[in-house]
């Protein structure tokens, strides 16, 4: 009898947490050709099952090299608003031309359960098709070359 009580104590006193937190996809936008003279944002798509969410400090971005590591601090509770889905773009500028890693990462309030929690990926920004034509132009006009028609 005293093992059924405390078994339903444990189980009446036991802290609320919320389905998992999961990132549902990871766009790197813009969805066309990325340049040196592109903004390129990256966008997360969460899921936030039968709970509220909301961020409870602001996304981190921090590079090094060509990777990126972002943070998303999301939690749950009274004040989130109800919601099944939470997004969050983040502005990572005007890259030069290269390949890029990036990691989305979930990080959050301590009663809060998971999901998928990291994402990583890969993107390349090409060189301009208009730097490369003038390069090919100024390299037909040097002497000893000649264009073909």
């Amino acid at each position: 009898m005293i093992r059924k009580i405390l078994i339903a104590l444990c189980v009446f006193c036991a802290p609320a947490t919320s389905f998992a937190f999961s990132i549902q996809n990871v766009v790197v936008l813009p969805d066309t050709p990325l340049t040196p003279q592109t903004n390129v944002q990256i966008f997360t798509a969460m899921t936030t099952p039968n709970q509220g969410a909301m961020l409870f400090m602001p996304t981190t971005v921090e590079r090094v090299d060509n990777a990126f590591s972002i943070d998303i601090f999301l939690t749950d509770g009274m004040t989130a608003p109800a919601t099944d889905a939470l997004d969050e773009t983040v502005d990572l500028g005007m890259l030069s031309a290269g390949e890029y890693s990036y990691v989305v990462r979930l990080t959050a309030g301590y009663f809060v359960n998971f999901g998928v929690r990291e994402v990583s990926g890969t993107f390349a920004v090409v060189p301009l098709p208009g730097a490369i034509w003038l390069l090919g132009v100024a390299l037909a006009l040097l002497p000893g070359l000649r264009r073909f028609r």
